[in-house]
C-alpha cells in the first residue's frame, strides 16, 4: 500500500513518518493463535523501517522449495492445516512478495544504498526462479503442504498474481488466465 501511495502521489516523505509499533501477547507454544488486542508500543520507527522489518521477517521464513512458509493459516482460502509443522509453503505469497520486492528495490537503493538494493534484487530473482519451478500444465501450484504434497487448483489468485507480480511470461500468464 505504501509503495502504491508513494508511486501514485509522488510523496516520498511518507517513508520518513514515525510510527509506533504494536505489541501483543505471544502465542503460546502448541497453539495456533489467540484472541487479544494489540497495544501501541513505546518503540517507534519510520514507516520505511516498519516495511523493511516486515519484508526481512518474511525473507527469513522460507521453505525447502525456496518459497515463503505459509504457517498455520492463509487469509483467503482457509488453508489452515497445510503449514502447522512449519514446512508448508505458499506459492501465492511468493508471487505477492516478488511484486513487493521488485517495487521496493528502488526505495531501498535510495534509503540504504546500491548494495542493499542489489541484495534485495538478488533475493527477488531467487524467488522468481523458485516460482518459475511451480508451473504445472496450464497453472501454477497454489501451495505445498508440510508433507510436500502440491495443491494445484484453479482460482483467481493463481490466475492473476503470476501476472500482477511480473513473474509469469506472456505464455504462462495467458495459460493461467
Amino acid at each position: 500500500l505504501t509503495l502504491h501511495y508513494s508511486r501514485v502521489s509522488g510523496d516520498d516523505t511518507i517513508w520518513n513518518e514515525i510510527l509506533h509499533f504494536l505489541e501483543g501477547k505471544p502465542i503460546p507454544p502448541g497453539m495456533e493463535g489467540i484472541v487479544s488486542v494489540a497495544l501501541r508500543s513505546r518503540e517507534r520507527a519510520s514507516l520505511y523501517a516498519h516495511c523493511r522489518l516486515a519484508i526481512d521477517r518474511v525473507l527469513s521464513h522460507f521453505g525447502q522449495n525456496g518459497l515463503p512458509l505459509i504457517g498455520s493459516g492463509d487469509w483467503n482460502d482457509a488453508l489452515d492445516a497445510i503449514g502447522r509443522k512449519h514446512r508448508g509453503e505458499s506459492v501465492w505469497l511468493g508471487f505477492f512478495l516478488y511484486g513487493v520486492l521488485r517495487e521496493f528495490v528502488p526505495v531501498v537503493t535510495v534509503k540504504d544504498g546500491p548494495e542493499a538494493g542489489a541484495l534485495l534484487l538478488d533475493r527477488a530473482q531467487q524467488l522468481k526462479t523458485a516460482l518459475d519451478q511451480q508451473w504445472r500444465v496450464q497453472r501454477y501450484v497454489r501451495a505445498i503442504t508440510d508433507s510436500g504434497e502440491e495443491l494445484v487448483f484453479d482460482d483467481a489468485l493463481m490466475s492473476s498474481w503470476p501476472i500482477l507480480s511480473g513473474v509469469a511470461d506472456a505464455i504462462h500468464g495467458e495459460e493461467a488466465l
